[in-house]
């Protein structure tokens, strides 16, 4: 009686691993496509930040240098007349650019592209068709 109940086990199992076996391949393949397609997207994201962060920082060197000789020159200029007025005047326009950039900085990061765009639509994509069948 155990031999019956073995052999009819025995074909309903590999039956199911028949048909198991495809659809884990298949989701195992979907799995690395959505997490290759999530990779690339960071690194993308990374290789813009860095970029950015380094011309930034050389461009914010480059400007401070620049400001330091214009406020040298400046100072020198009006030295035996309006030597504090004009320290004052360029320490107030420093600030006012400040607050410029700083307002510029906000507005660009808020308008971005949201982190990982394409791979939340593949996915959103992925979640009505499954919803369908």
């Amino acid at each position: 009686m155990m031999n019956k109940d073995k052999s009819s086990t025995t074909p309903v199992s590999h039956t199911e691993d028949l048909l198991l076996q495809p659809t884990l391949a298949l989701a195992s393949s979907w799995l690395h496509t959505r997490m290759a397609l999530a990779g690339l997207e960071m690194s993308e994201a990374r290789d813009k930040l860095v970029s950015s962060l380094l011309g930034a920082a050389l461009g914010l060197l480059f400007l401070g240098l620049g400001l330091l000789t214009l406020s040298i020159a400046v100072t020198l200029l009006f030295w035996d007349t309006w030597r504090w007025q004009a320290l004052l005047a360029l320490s107030v326009a420093y600030m006012v650019l400040a607050l410029c950039a700083a307002w510029w900085v906000r507005h660009t990061l808020r308008q971005g592209d949201r982190f990982l765009q394409a791979t939340l639509t593949v996915l959103e994509q992925d979640k009505q068709a499954w919803s369908q069948r």
